[in-house]
């Protein structure tokens, strides 16, 4: 299940992804929301604690660069999230919460990396929902950990007397 769509829109002559413009995306409508900036988490240095402006706010309708009106576009959400649940599905069944990058190029997508300390990247989200998968999770680890603990010990004892044995 897809949490939340964020389209990172570049900005010119950026050498990173830092200045980007956050689209949040409408996945039930299949078109972008308002922007964000997140150039405030990049801020480096005592003195920027008083400059900077924290607090952002999705107030952005129109890619800075260019003034092309952006929210309210339609974007094949649904088509971009499918093509990574199959990628996760594919990839990494295991892992409870990954970060996809798709690229959408004239060629199609193109899936261009996985980020296993993602982040909602200010794109709006269930929170409820997220929160309890969260907790079933981690009420799910705490079932299976002794379980493994055990399994541990057991495998070096096992080690240990095969070293003997030589």
């Amino acid at each position: 299940t897809a949490l939340s769509c964020v389209w990172r829109a570049g900005r010119r002559n950026a050498k990173t992804d830092h200045s980007a413009v956050l689209f949040d995306v409408d996945a039930d409508k299949n078109c972008f929301r308002r922007g964000i900036t997140n150039t405030h988490w990049y801020q480096l240095g005592p003195r920027k604690v008083l400059t900077t402006q924290w607090i952002a706010t999705h107030n952005i309708s129109e890619h800075p660069d260019n003034g092309r009106k952006i929210a309210g576009e339609k974007i094949h959400a649904d088509e971009i999230m499918a093509f990574a649940k199959r990628a996760h599905e594919a990839m990494m069944p295991g892992v409870p919460i990954v970060g996809w990058d798709v690229a959408l190029t004239e060629k199609g997508m193109l899936m261009l990396e996985c980020n296993l300390s993602c982040n909602f990247f200010l794109g709006t989200f269930d929170q409820e929902a997220y929160f309890n998968f969260v907790e079933s999770y981690f009420t799910q680890l705490e079932q299976v950990a002794p379980k493994l603990a055990q399994a541990a010990s057991a495998q070096d004892a096992a080690a240990t007397s095969d070293k003997k044995a030589e």
